[in-house]
């Protein structure tokens, strides 16, 4: 999307640049989908898209939760390619800062398996999932996980 030289001049930016930069072209992306003009949405997200992938060391948690919603965008609007490179950008970067546990992590993905799903992936479907089961298993303590499933098994009970 971009040529060499708009790259290096992008790269030349402050992180702060670069976060209100991105930032603006996604606000103009959703400002679009808003109007129905979607055609012009998925092309300011994709800019987007690139800015943030040059600026992957430099995103803070809330960028990162715009990230997920201009993938979360693109996958109602159909654009799968670039919902997937949205939810795989913010998931390398929750790996990457934020650690296993992070709420948004377990989000992308569950993200990243109904993207597959949707698509007929049943393979990677099955993986993410795992992924999530996994990390919500190591990350929970035993003995208030039994607590919780009590009390969840409880109030459904309650409601029969």
């Amino acid at each position: 999307m971009y040529t060499l030289i708009e790259y290096q001049k992008l790269e030349a930016h402050s992180a702060f640049d670069m976060a209100v930069m991105t930032c603006a072209l996604s606000d103009i992306g959703f400002t679009y989908y808003r109007s129905d003009r979607q055609h012009m949405a998925i092309g300011y997200l994709r800019r987007a898209l690139e800015c943030w992938k040059l600026a992957v060391g430099r995103l803070s948690r809330a960028t990162l939760r715009r990230i997920i919603n201009a993938g979360e965008l693109c996958e109602y609007l159909q654009d799968y390619e670039t919902a997937l490179a949205f939810y795989q950008l913010a998931l390398t970067v929750y790996e990457w800062k934020v650690g296993e546990s992070h709420p948004d992590k377990l989000l992308t993905l569950h993200n990243l398996s109904t993207l597959y799903r949707n698509l007929g992936q049943n393979g990677n479907t099955i993986f993410y999932c795992k992924r999530i089961t996994a990390t919500t298993l190591e990350t929970t303590d035993p003995s208030q996980q039994q607590c919780d499933s009590n009390n969840s098994l409880n109030s459904s009970l309650s409601a029969i």
